[in-house]
């Protein structure tokens, strides 16, 4: 028995860029919300606020995170399409 491989078309490969780039501008923009700035003086008045801030610390790492995760897709597929050009 022989194996089908099968190859992932250009077209295929645009469409998955463009997905790419769509979800990385989300991402983008849920990290607006999570600046790092450090915390403020009122983040540390009690327990709660200092649990708040902690939380969103932890959520801007993960959309930190996903976000290196879909920038190095967006290279590896880039570089499969001839003539495409890193634009992030």
């Amino acid at each position: 028995m022989g194996t089908d491989e099968k190859q992932i078309t250009q077209p295929s490969l645009c469409a998955a860029r463009h997905a790419l780039y769509d979800y990385l501008a989300e991402t983008d923009r849920y990290l607006i919300g999570y600046k790092g700035a450090g915390p403020l003086p009122e983040d540390l008045c009690c327990d709660y606020h200092r649990g708040k801030w902690e939380q969103n610390e932890e959520i801007r790492a993960n959309l930190n995170e996903r976000r290196d995760g879909i920038v190095a897709a967006i290279r590896e597929i880039e570089a499969l399409i001839p003539g495409a050009r890193f634009n992030v």
